[in-house]
């Protein structure tokens, strides 16, 4: 594994039709940061990631949006630019949003079906996305 440095990080995003989840994580799999942001703001708030954290890897799932994703972070490209599957990633993202996040209250007792959906839970997709990149390319 890779020394975690201000250079080893990855930015992924979830890509979506009207929002997106997008995470930085550096290359031992730790949130940096993560955020669910609406399409008409996606260039200006990943431009504004890219320059603040200069990663070394950008990933997209390769669901719903994918290719304009890719156009759009191909074209703002400072490092290198992959897809991965998005196959559960929503279902990942959700037992690990809970694991982070566990509801309160009621739900403490009830089964994990009546659990509520994270709110943002588009975010927790993208730590997914970047997760299984960095395992791809044997990183993590």
């Amino acid at each position: 594994m890779e020394a975690s440095t201000p250079e080893n990080k990855i930015i992924a995003v979830d890509p979506g039709t009207e929002k997106f989840g997008v995470a930085v994580l550096d290359f031992s799999g730790k949130v940096i940061t993560k955020s669910v942001i609406f399409k008409m703001k996606f260039q200006e708030i990943i431009g504004d990631l890219i320059l603040r954290h200069k990663p070394k890897i950008l990933v997209t799932g390769d669901g719903t949006g994918s290719d304009w994703t890719f156009g759009v972070l191909s074209s703002l490209r400072t490092g290198e630019v992959i897809r991965v599957g998005e196959r559960k990633t929503t279902l990942d993202a959700r037992e690990l949003a809970w694991k982070e996040n566990p509801p309160g209250g009621i739900f403490k007792i009830l089964p994990k079906i009546f659990w509520p959906t994270p709110p943002d839970l588009d975010s927790w997709a993208a730590v997914v996305i970047a997760r299984r990149a960095l395992e791809e390319k044997g990183i993590l």
